[in-house]
């Protein structure tokens, strides 16, 4: 779905770096293409774009554009195209590390000397509307549009210290999953994604394990 949020975003790259919208390069067509490279929007996940990525860092430098939702005021609709019954803010919040759930895919490219990775943190409004036979343990509504209400900061990946920049805190000398999930107070599931990166692009090594689980250090 091309969101409003996605058009918002192209748009402003576009005029940021005097590109062009919606450009054909060779086998693919990418969001803003500009004077020495190309520009893609993705707020769906990196996976689908890691093909991509990797053939036109070949010939072009690539910005991968990954919005944050770090707050949502959600619009709720009676129907598709009826009248809004309700708004409000989600409880939801977001934060930097949501990224790494979808940097893993880029694992085998980052850093690279022509991939710059931008993270705008934005607020937005969602478009829902109900589902007519809601499925269980499934979202009970559509979402028909997502829309850009602030962009509240962007912050640029172009190395491993700029990796180690988006950590709450600093890494500890030794580590496990579990002591990162109680001291950034997130999901292990989360810390073990975060882990796995960081252990693939070198900014940190295993150095043995804690019971059953691997223990680590930043890397030397």
């Amino acid at each position: 779905m091309a969101t409003s949020l996605h058009q918002q975003l192209k748009a402003s790259y576009a005029e940021k770096l005097q590109g062009a919208e919606e450009i054909a390069l060779g086998d693919y067509r990418v969001d803003v293409a500009f004077p020495g490279g190309v520009v893609e929007i993705q707020h769906a996940s990196l996976a689908s774009i890691r093909k991509k990525t990797r053939e036109l860092l070949e010939d072009h430098h690539v910005v991968i554009v990954k919005p944050l939702i770090f707050r949502r005021k959600l619009i709720k609709y009676a129907k598709k195209d009826g009248a809004v019954v309700g708004s409000r803010f989600s409880p939801k919040r977001g934060c930097w590390l949501d990224v790494f759930e979808d940097l893993i895919y880029l694992r085998d490219v980052f850093p690279h000397e022509r991939l710059t990775i931008e993270l705008p943190a934005v607020e937005i409004e969602e478009h829902r509307y109900p589902k007519k036979k809601p499925r269980f343990r499934k979202a009970n509504y559509h979402i028909s549009d997502q829309v850009l209400t602030r962009l509240i900061e962007t912050r640029v990946l172009e190395s491993r210290a700029d990796i180690v920049k988006l950590l709450p805190t600093p890494l500890p000398g030794e580590f496990d999953t579990g002591d990162l999930s109680d001291l950034w107070g997130v999901s292990r599931w989360l810390c073990q994604r975060i882990t796995y990166f960081l252990r693939e692009i070198r900014v940190i090594e295993t150095i043995g394990k804690r019971g059953r689980s691997m223990l680590y250090r930043p890397a030397s």
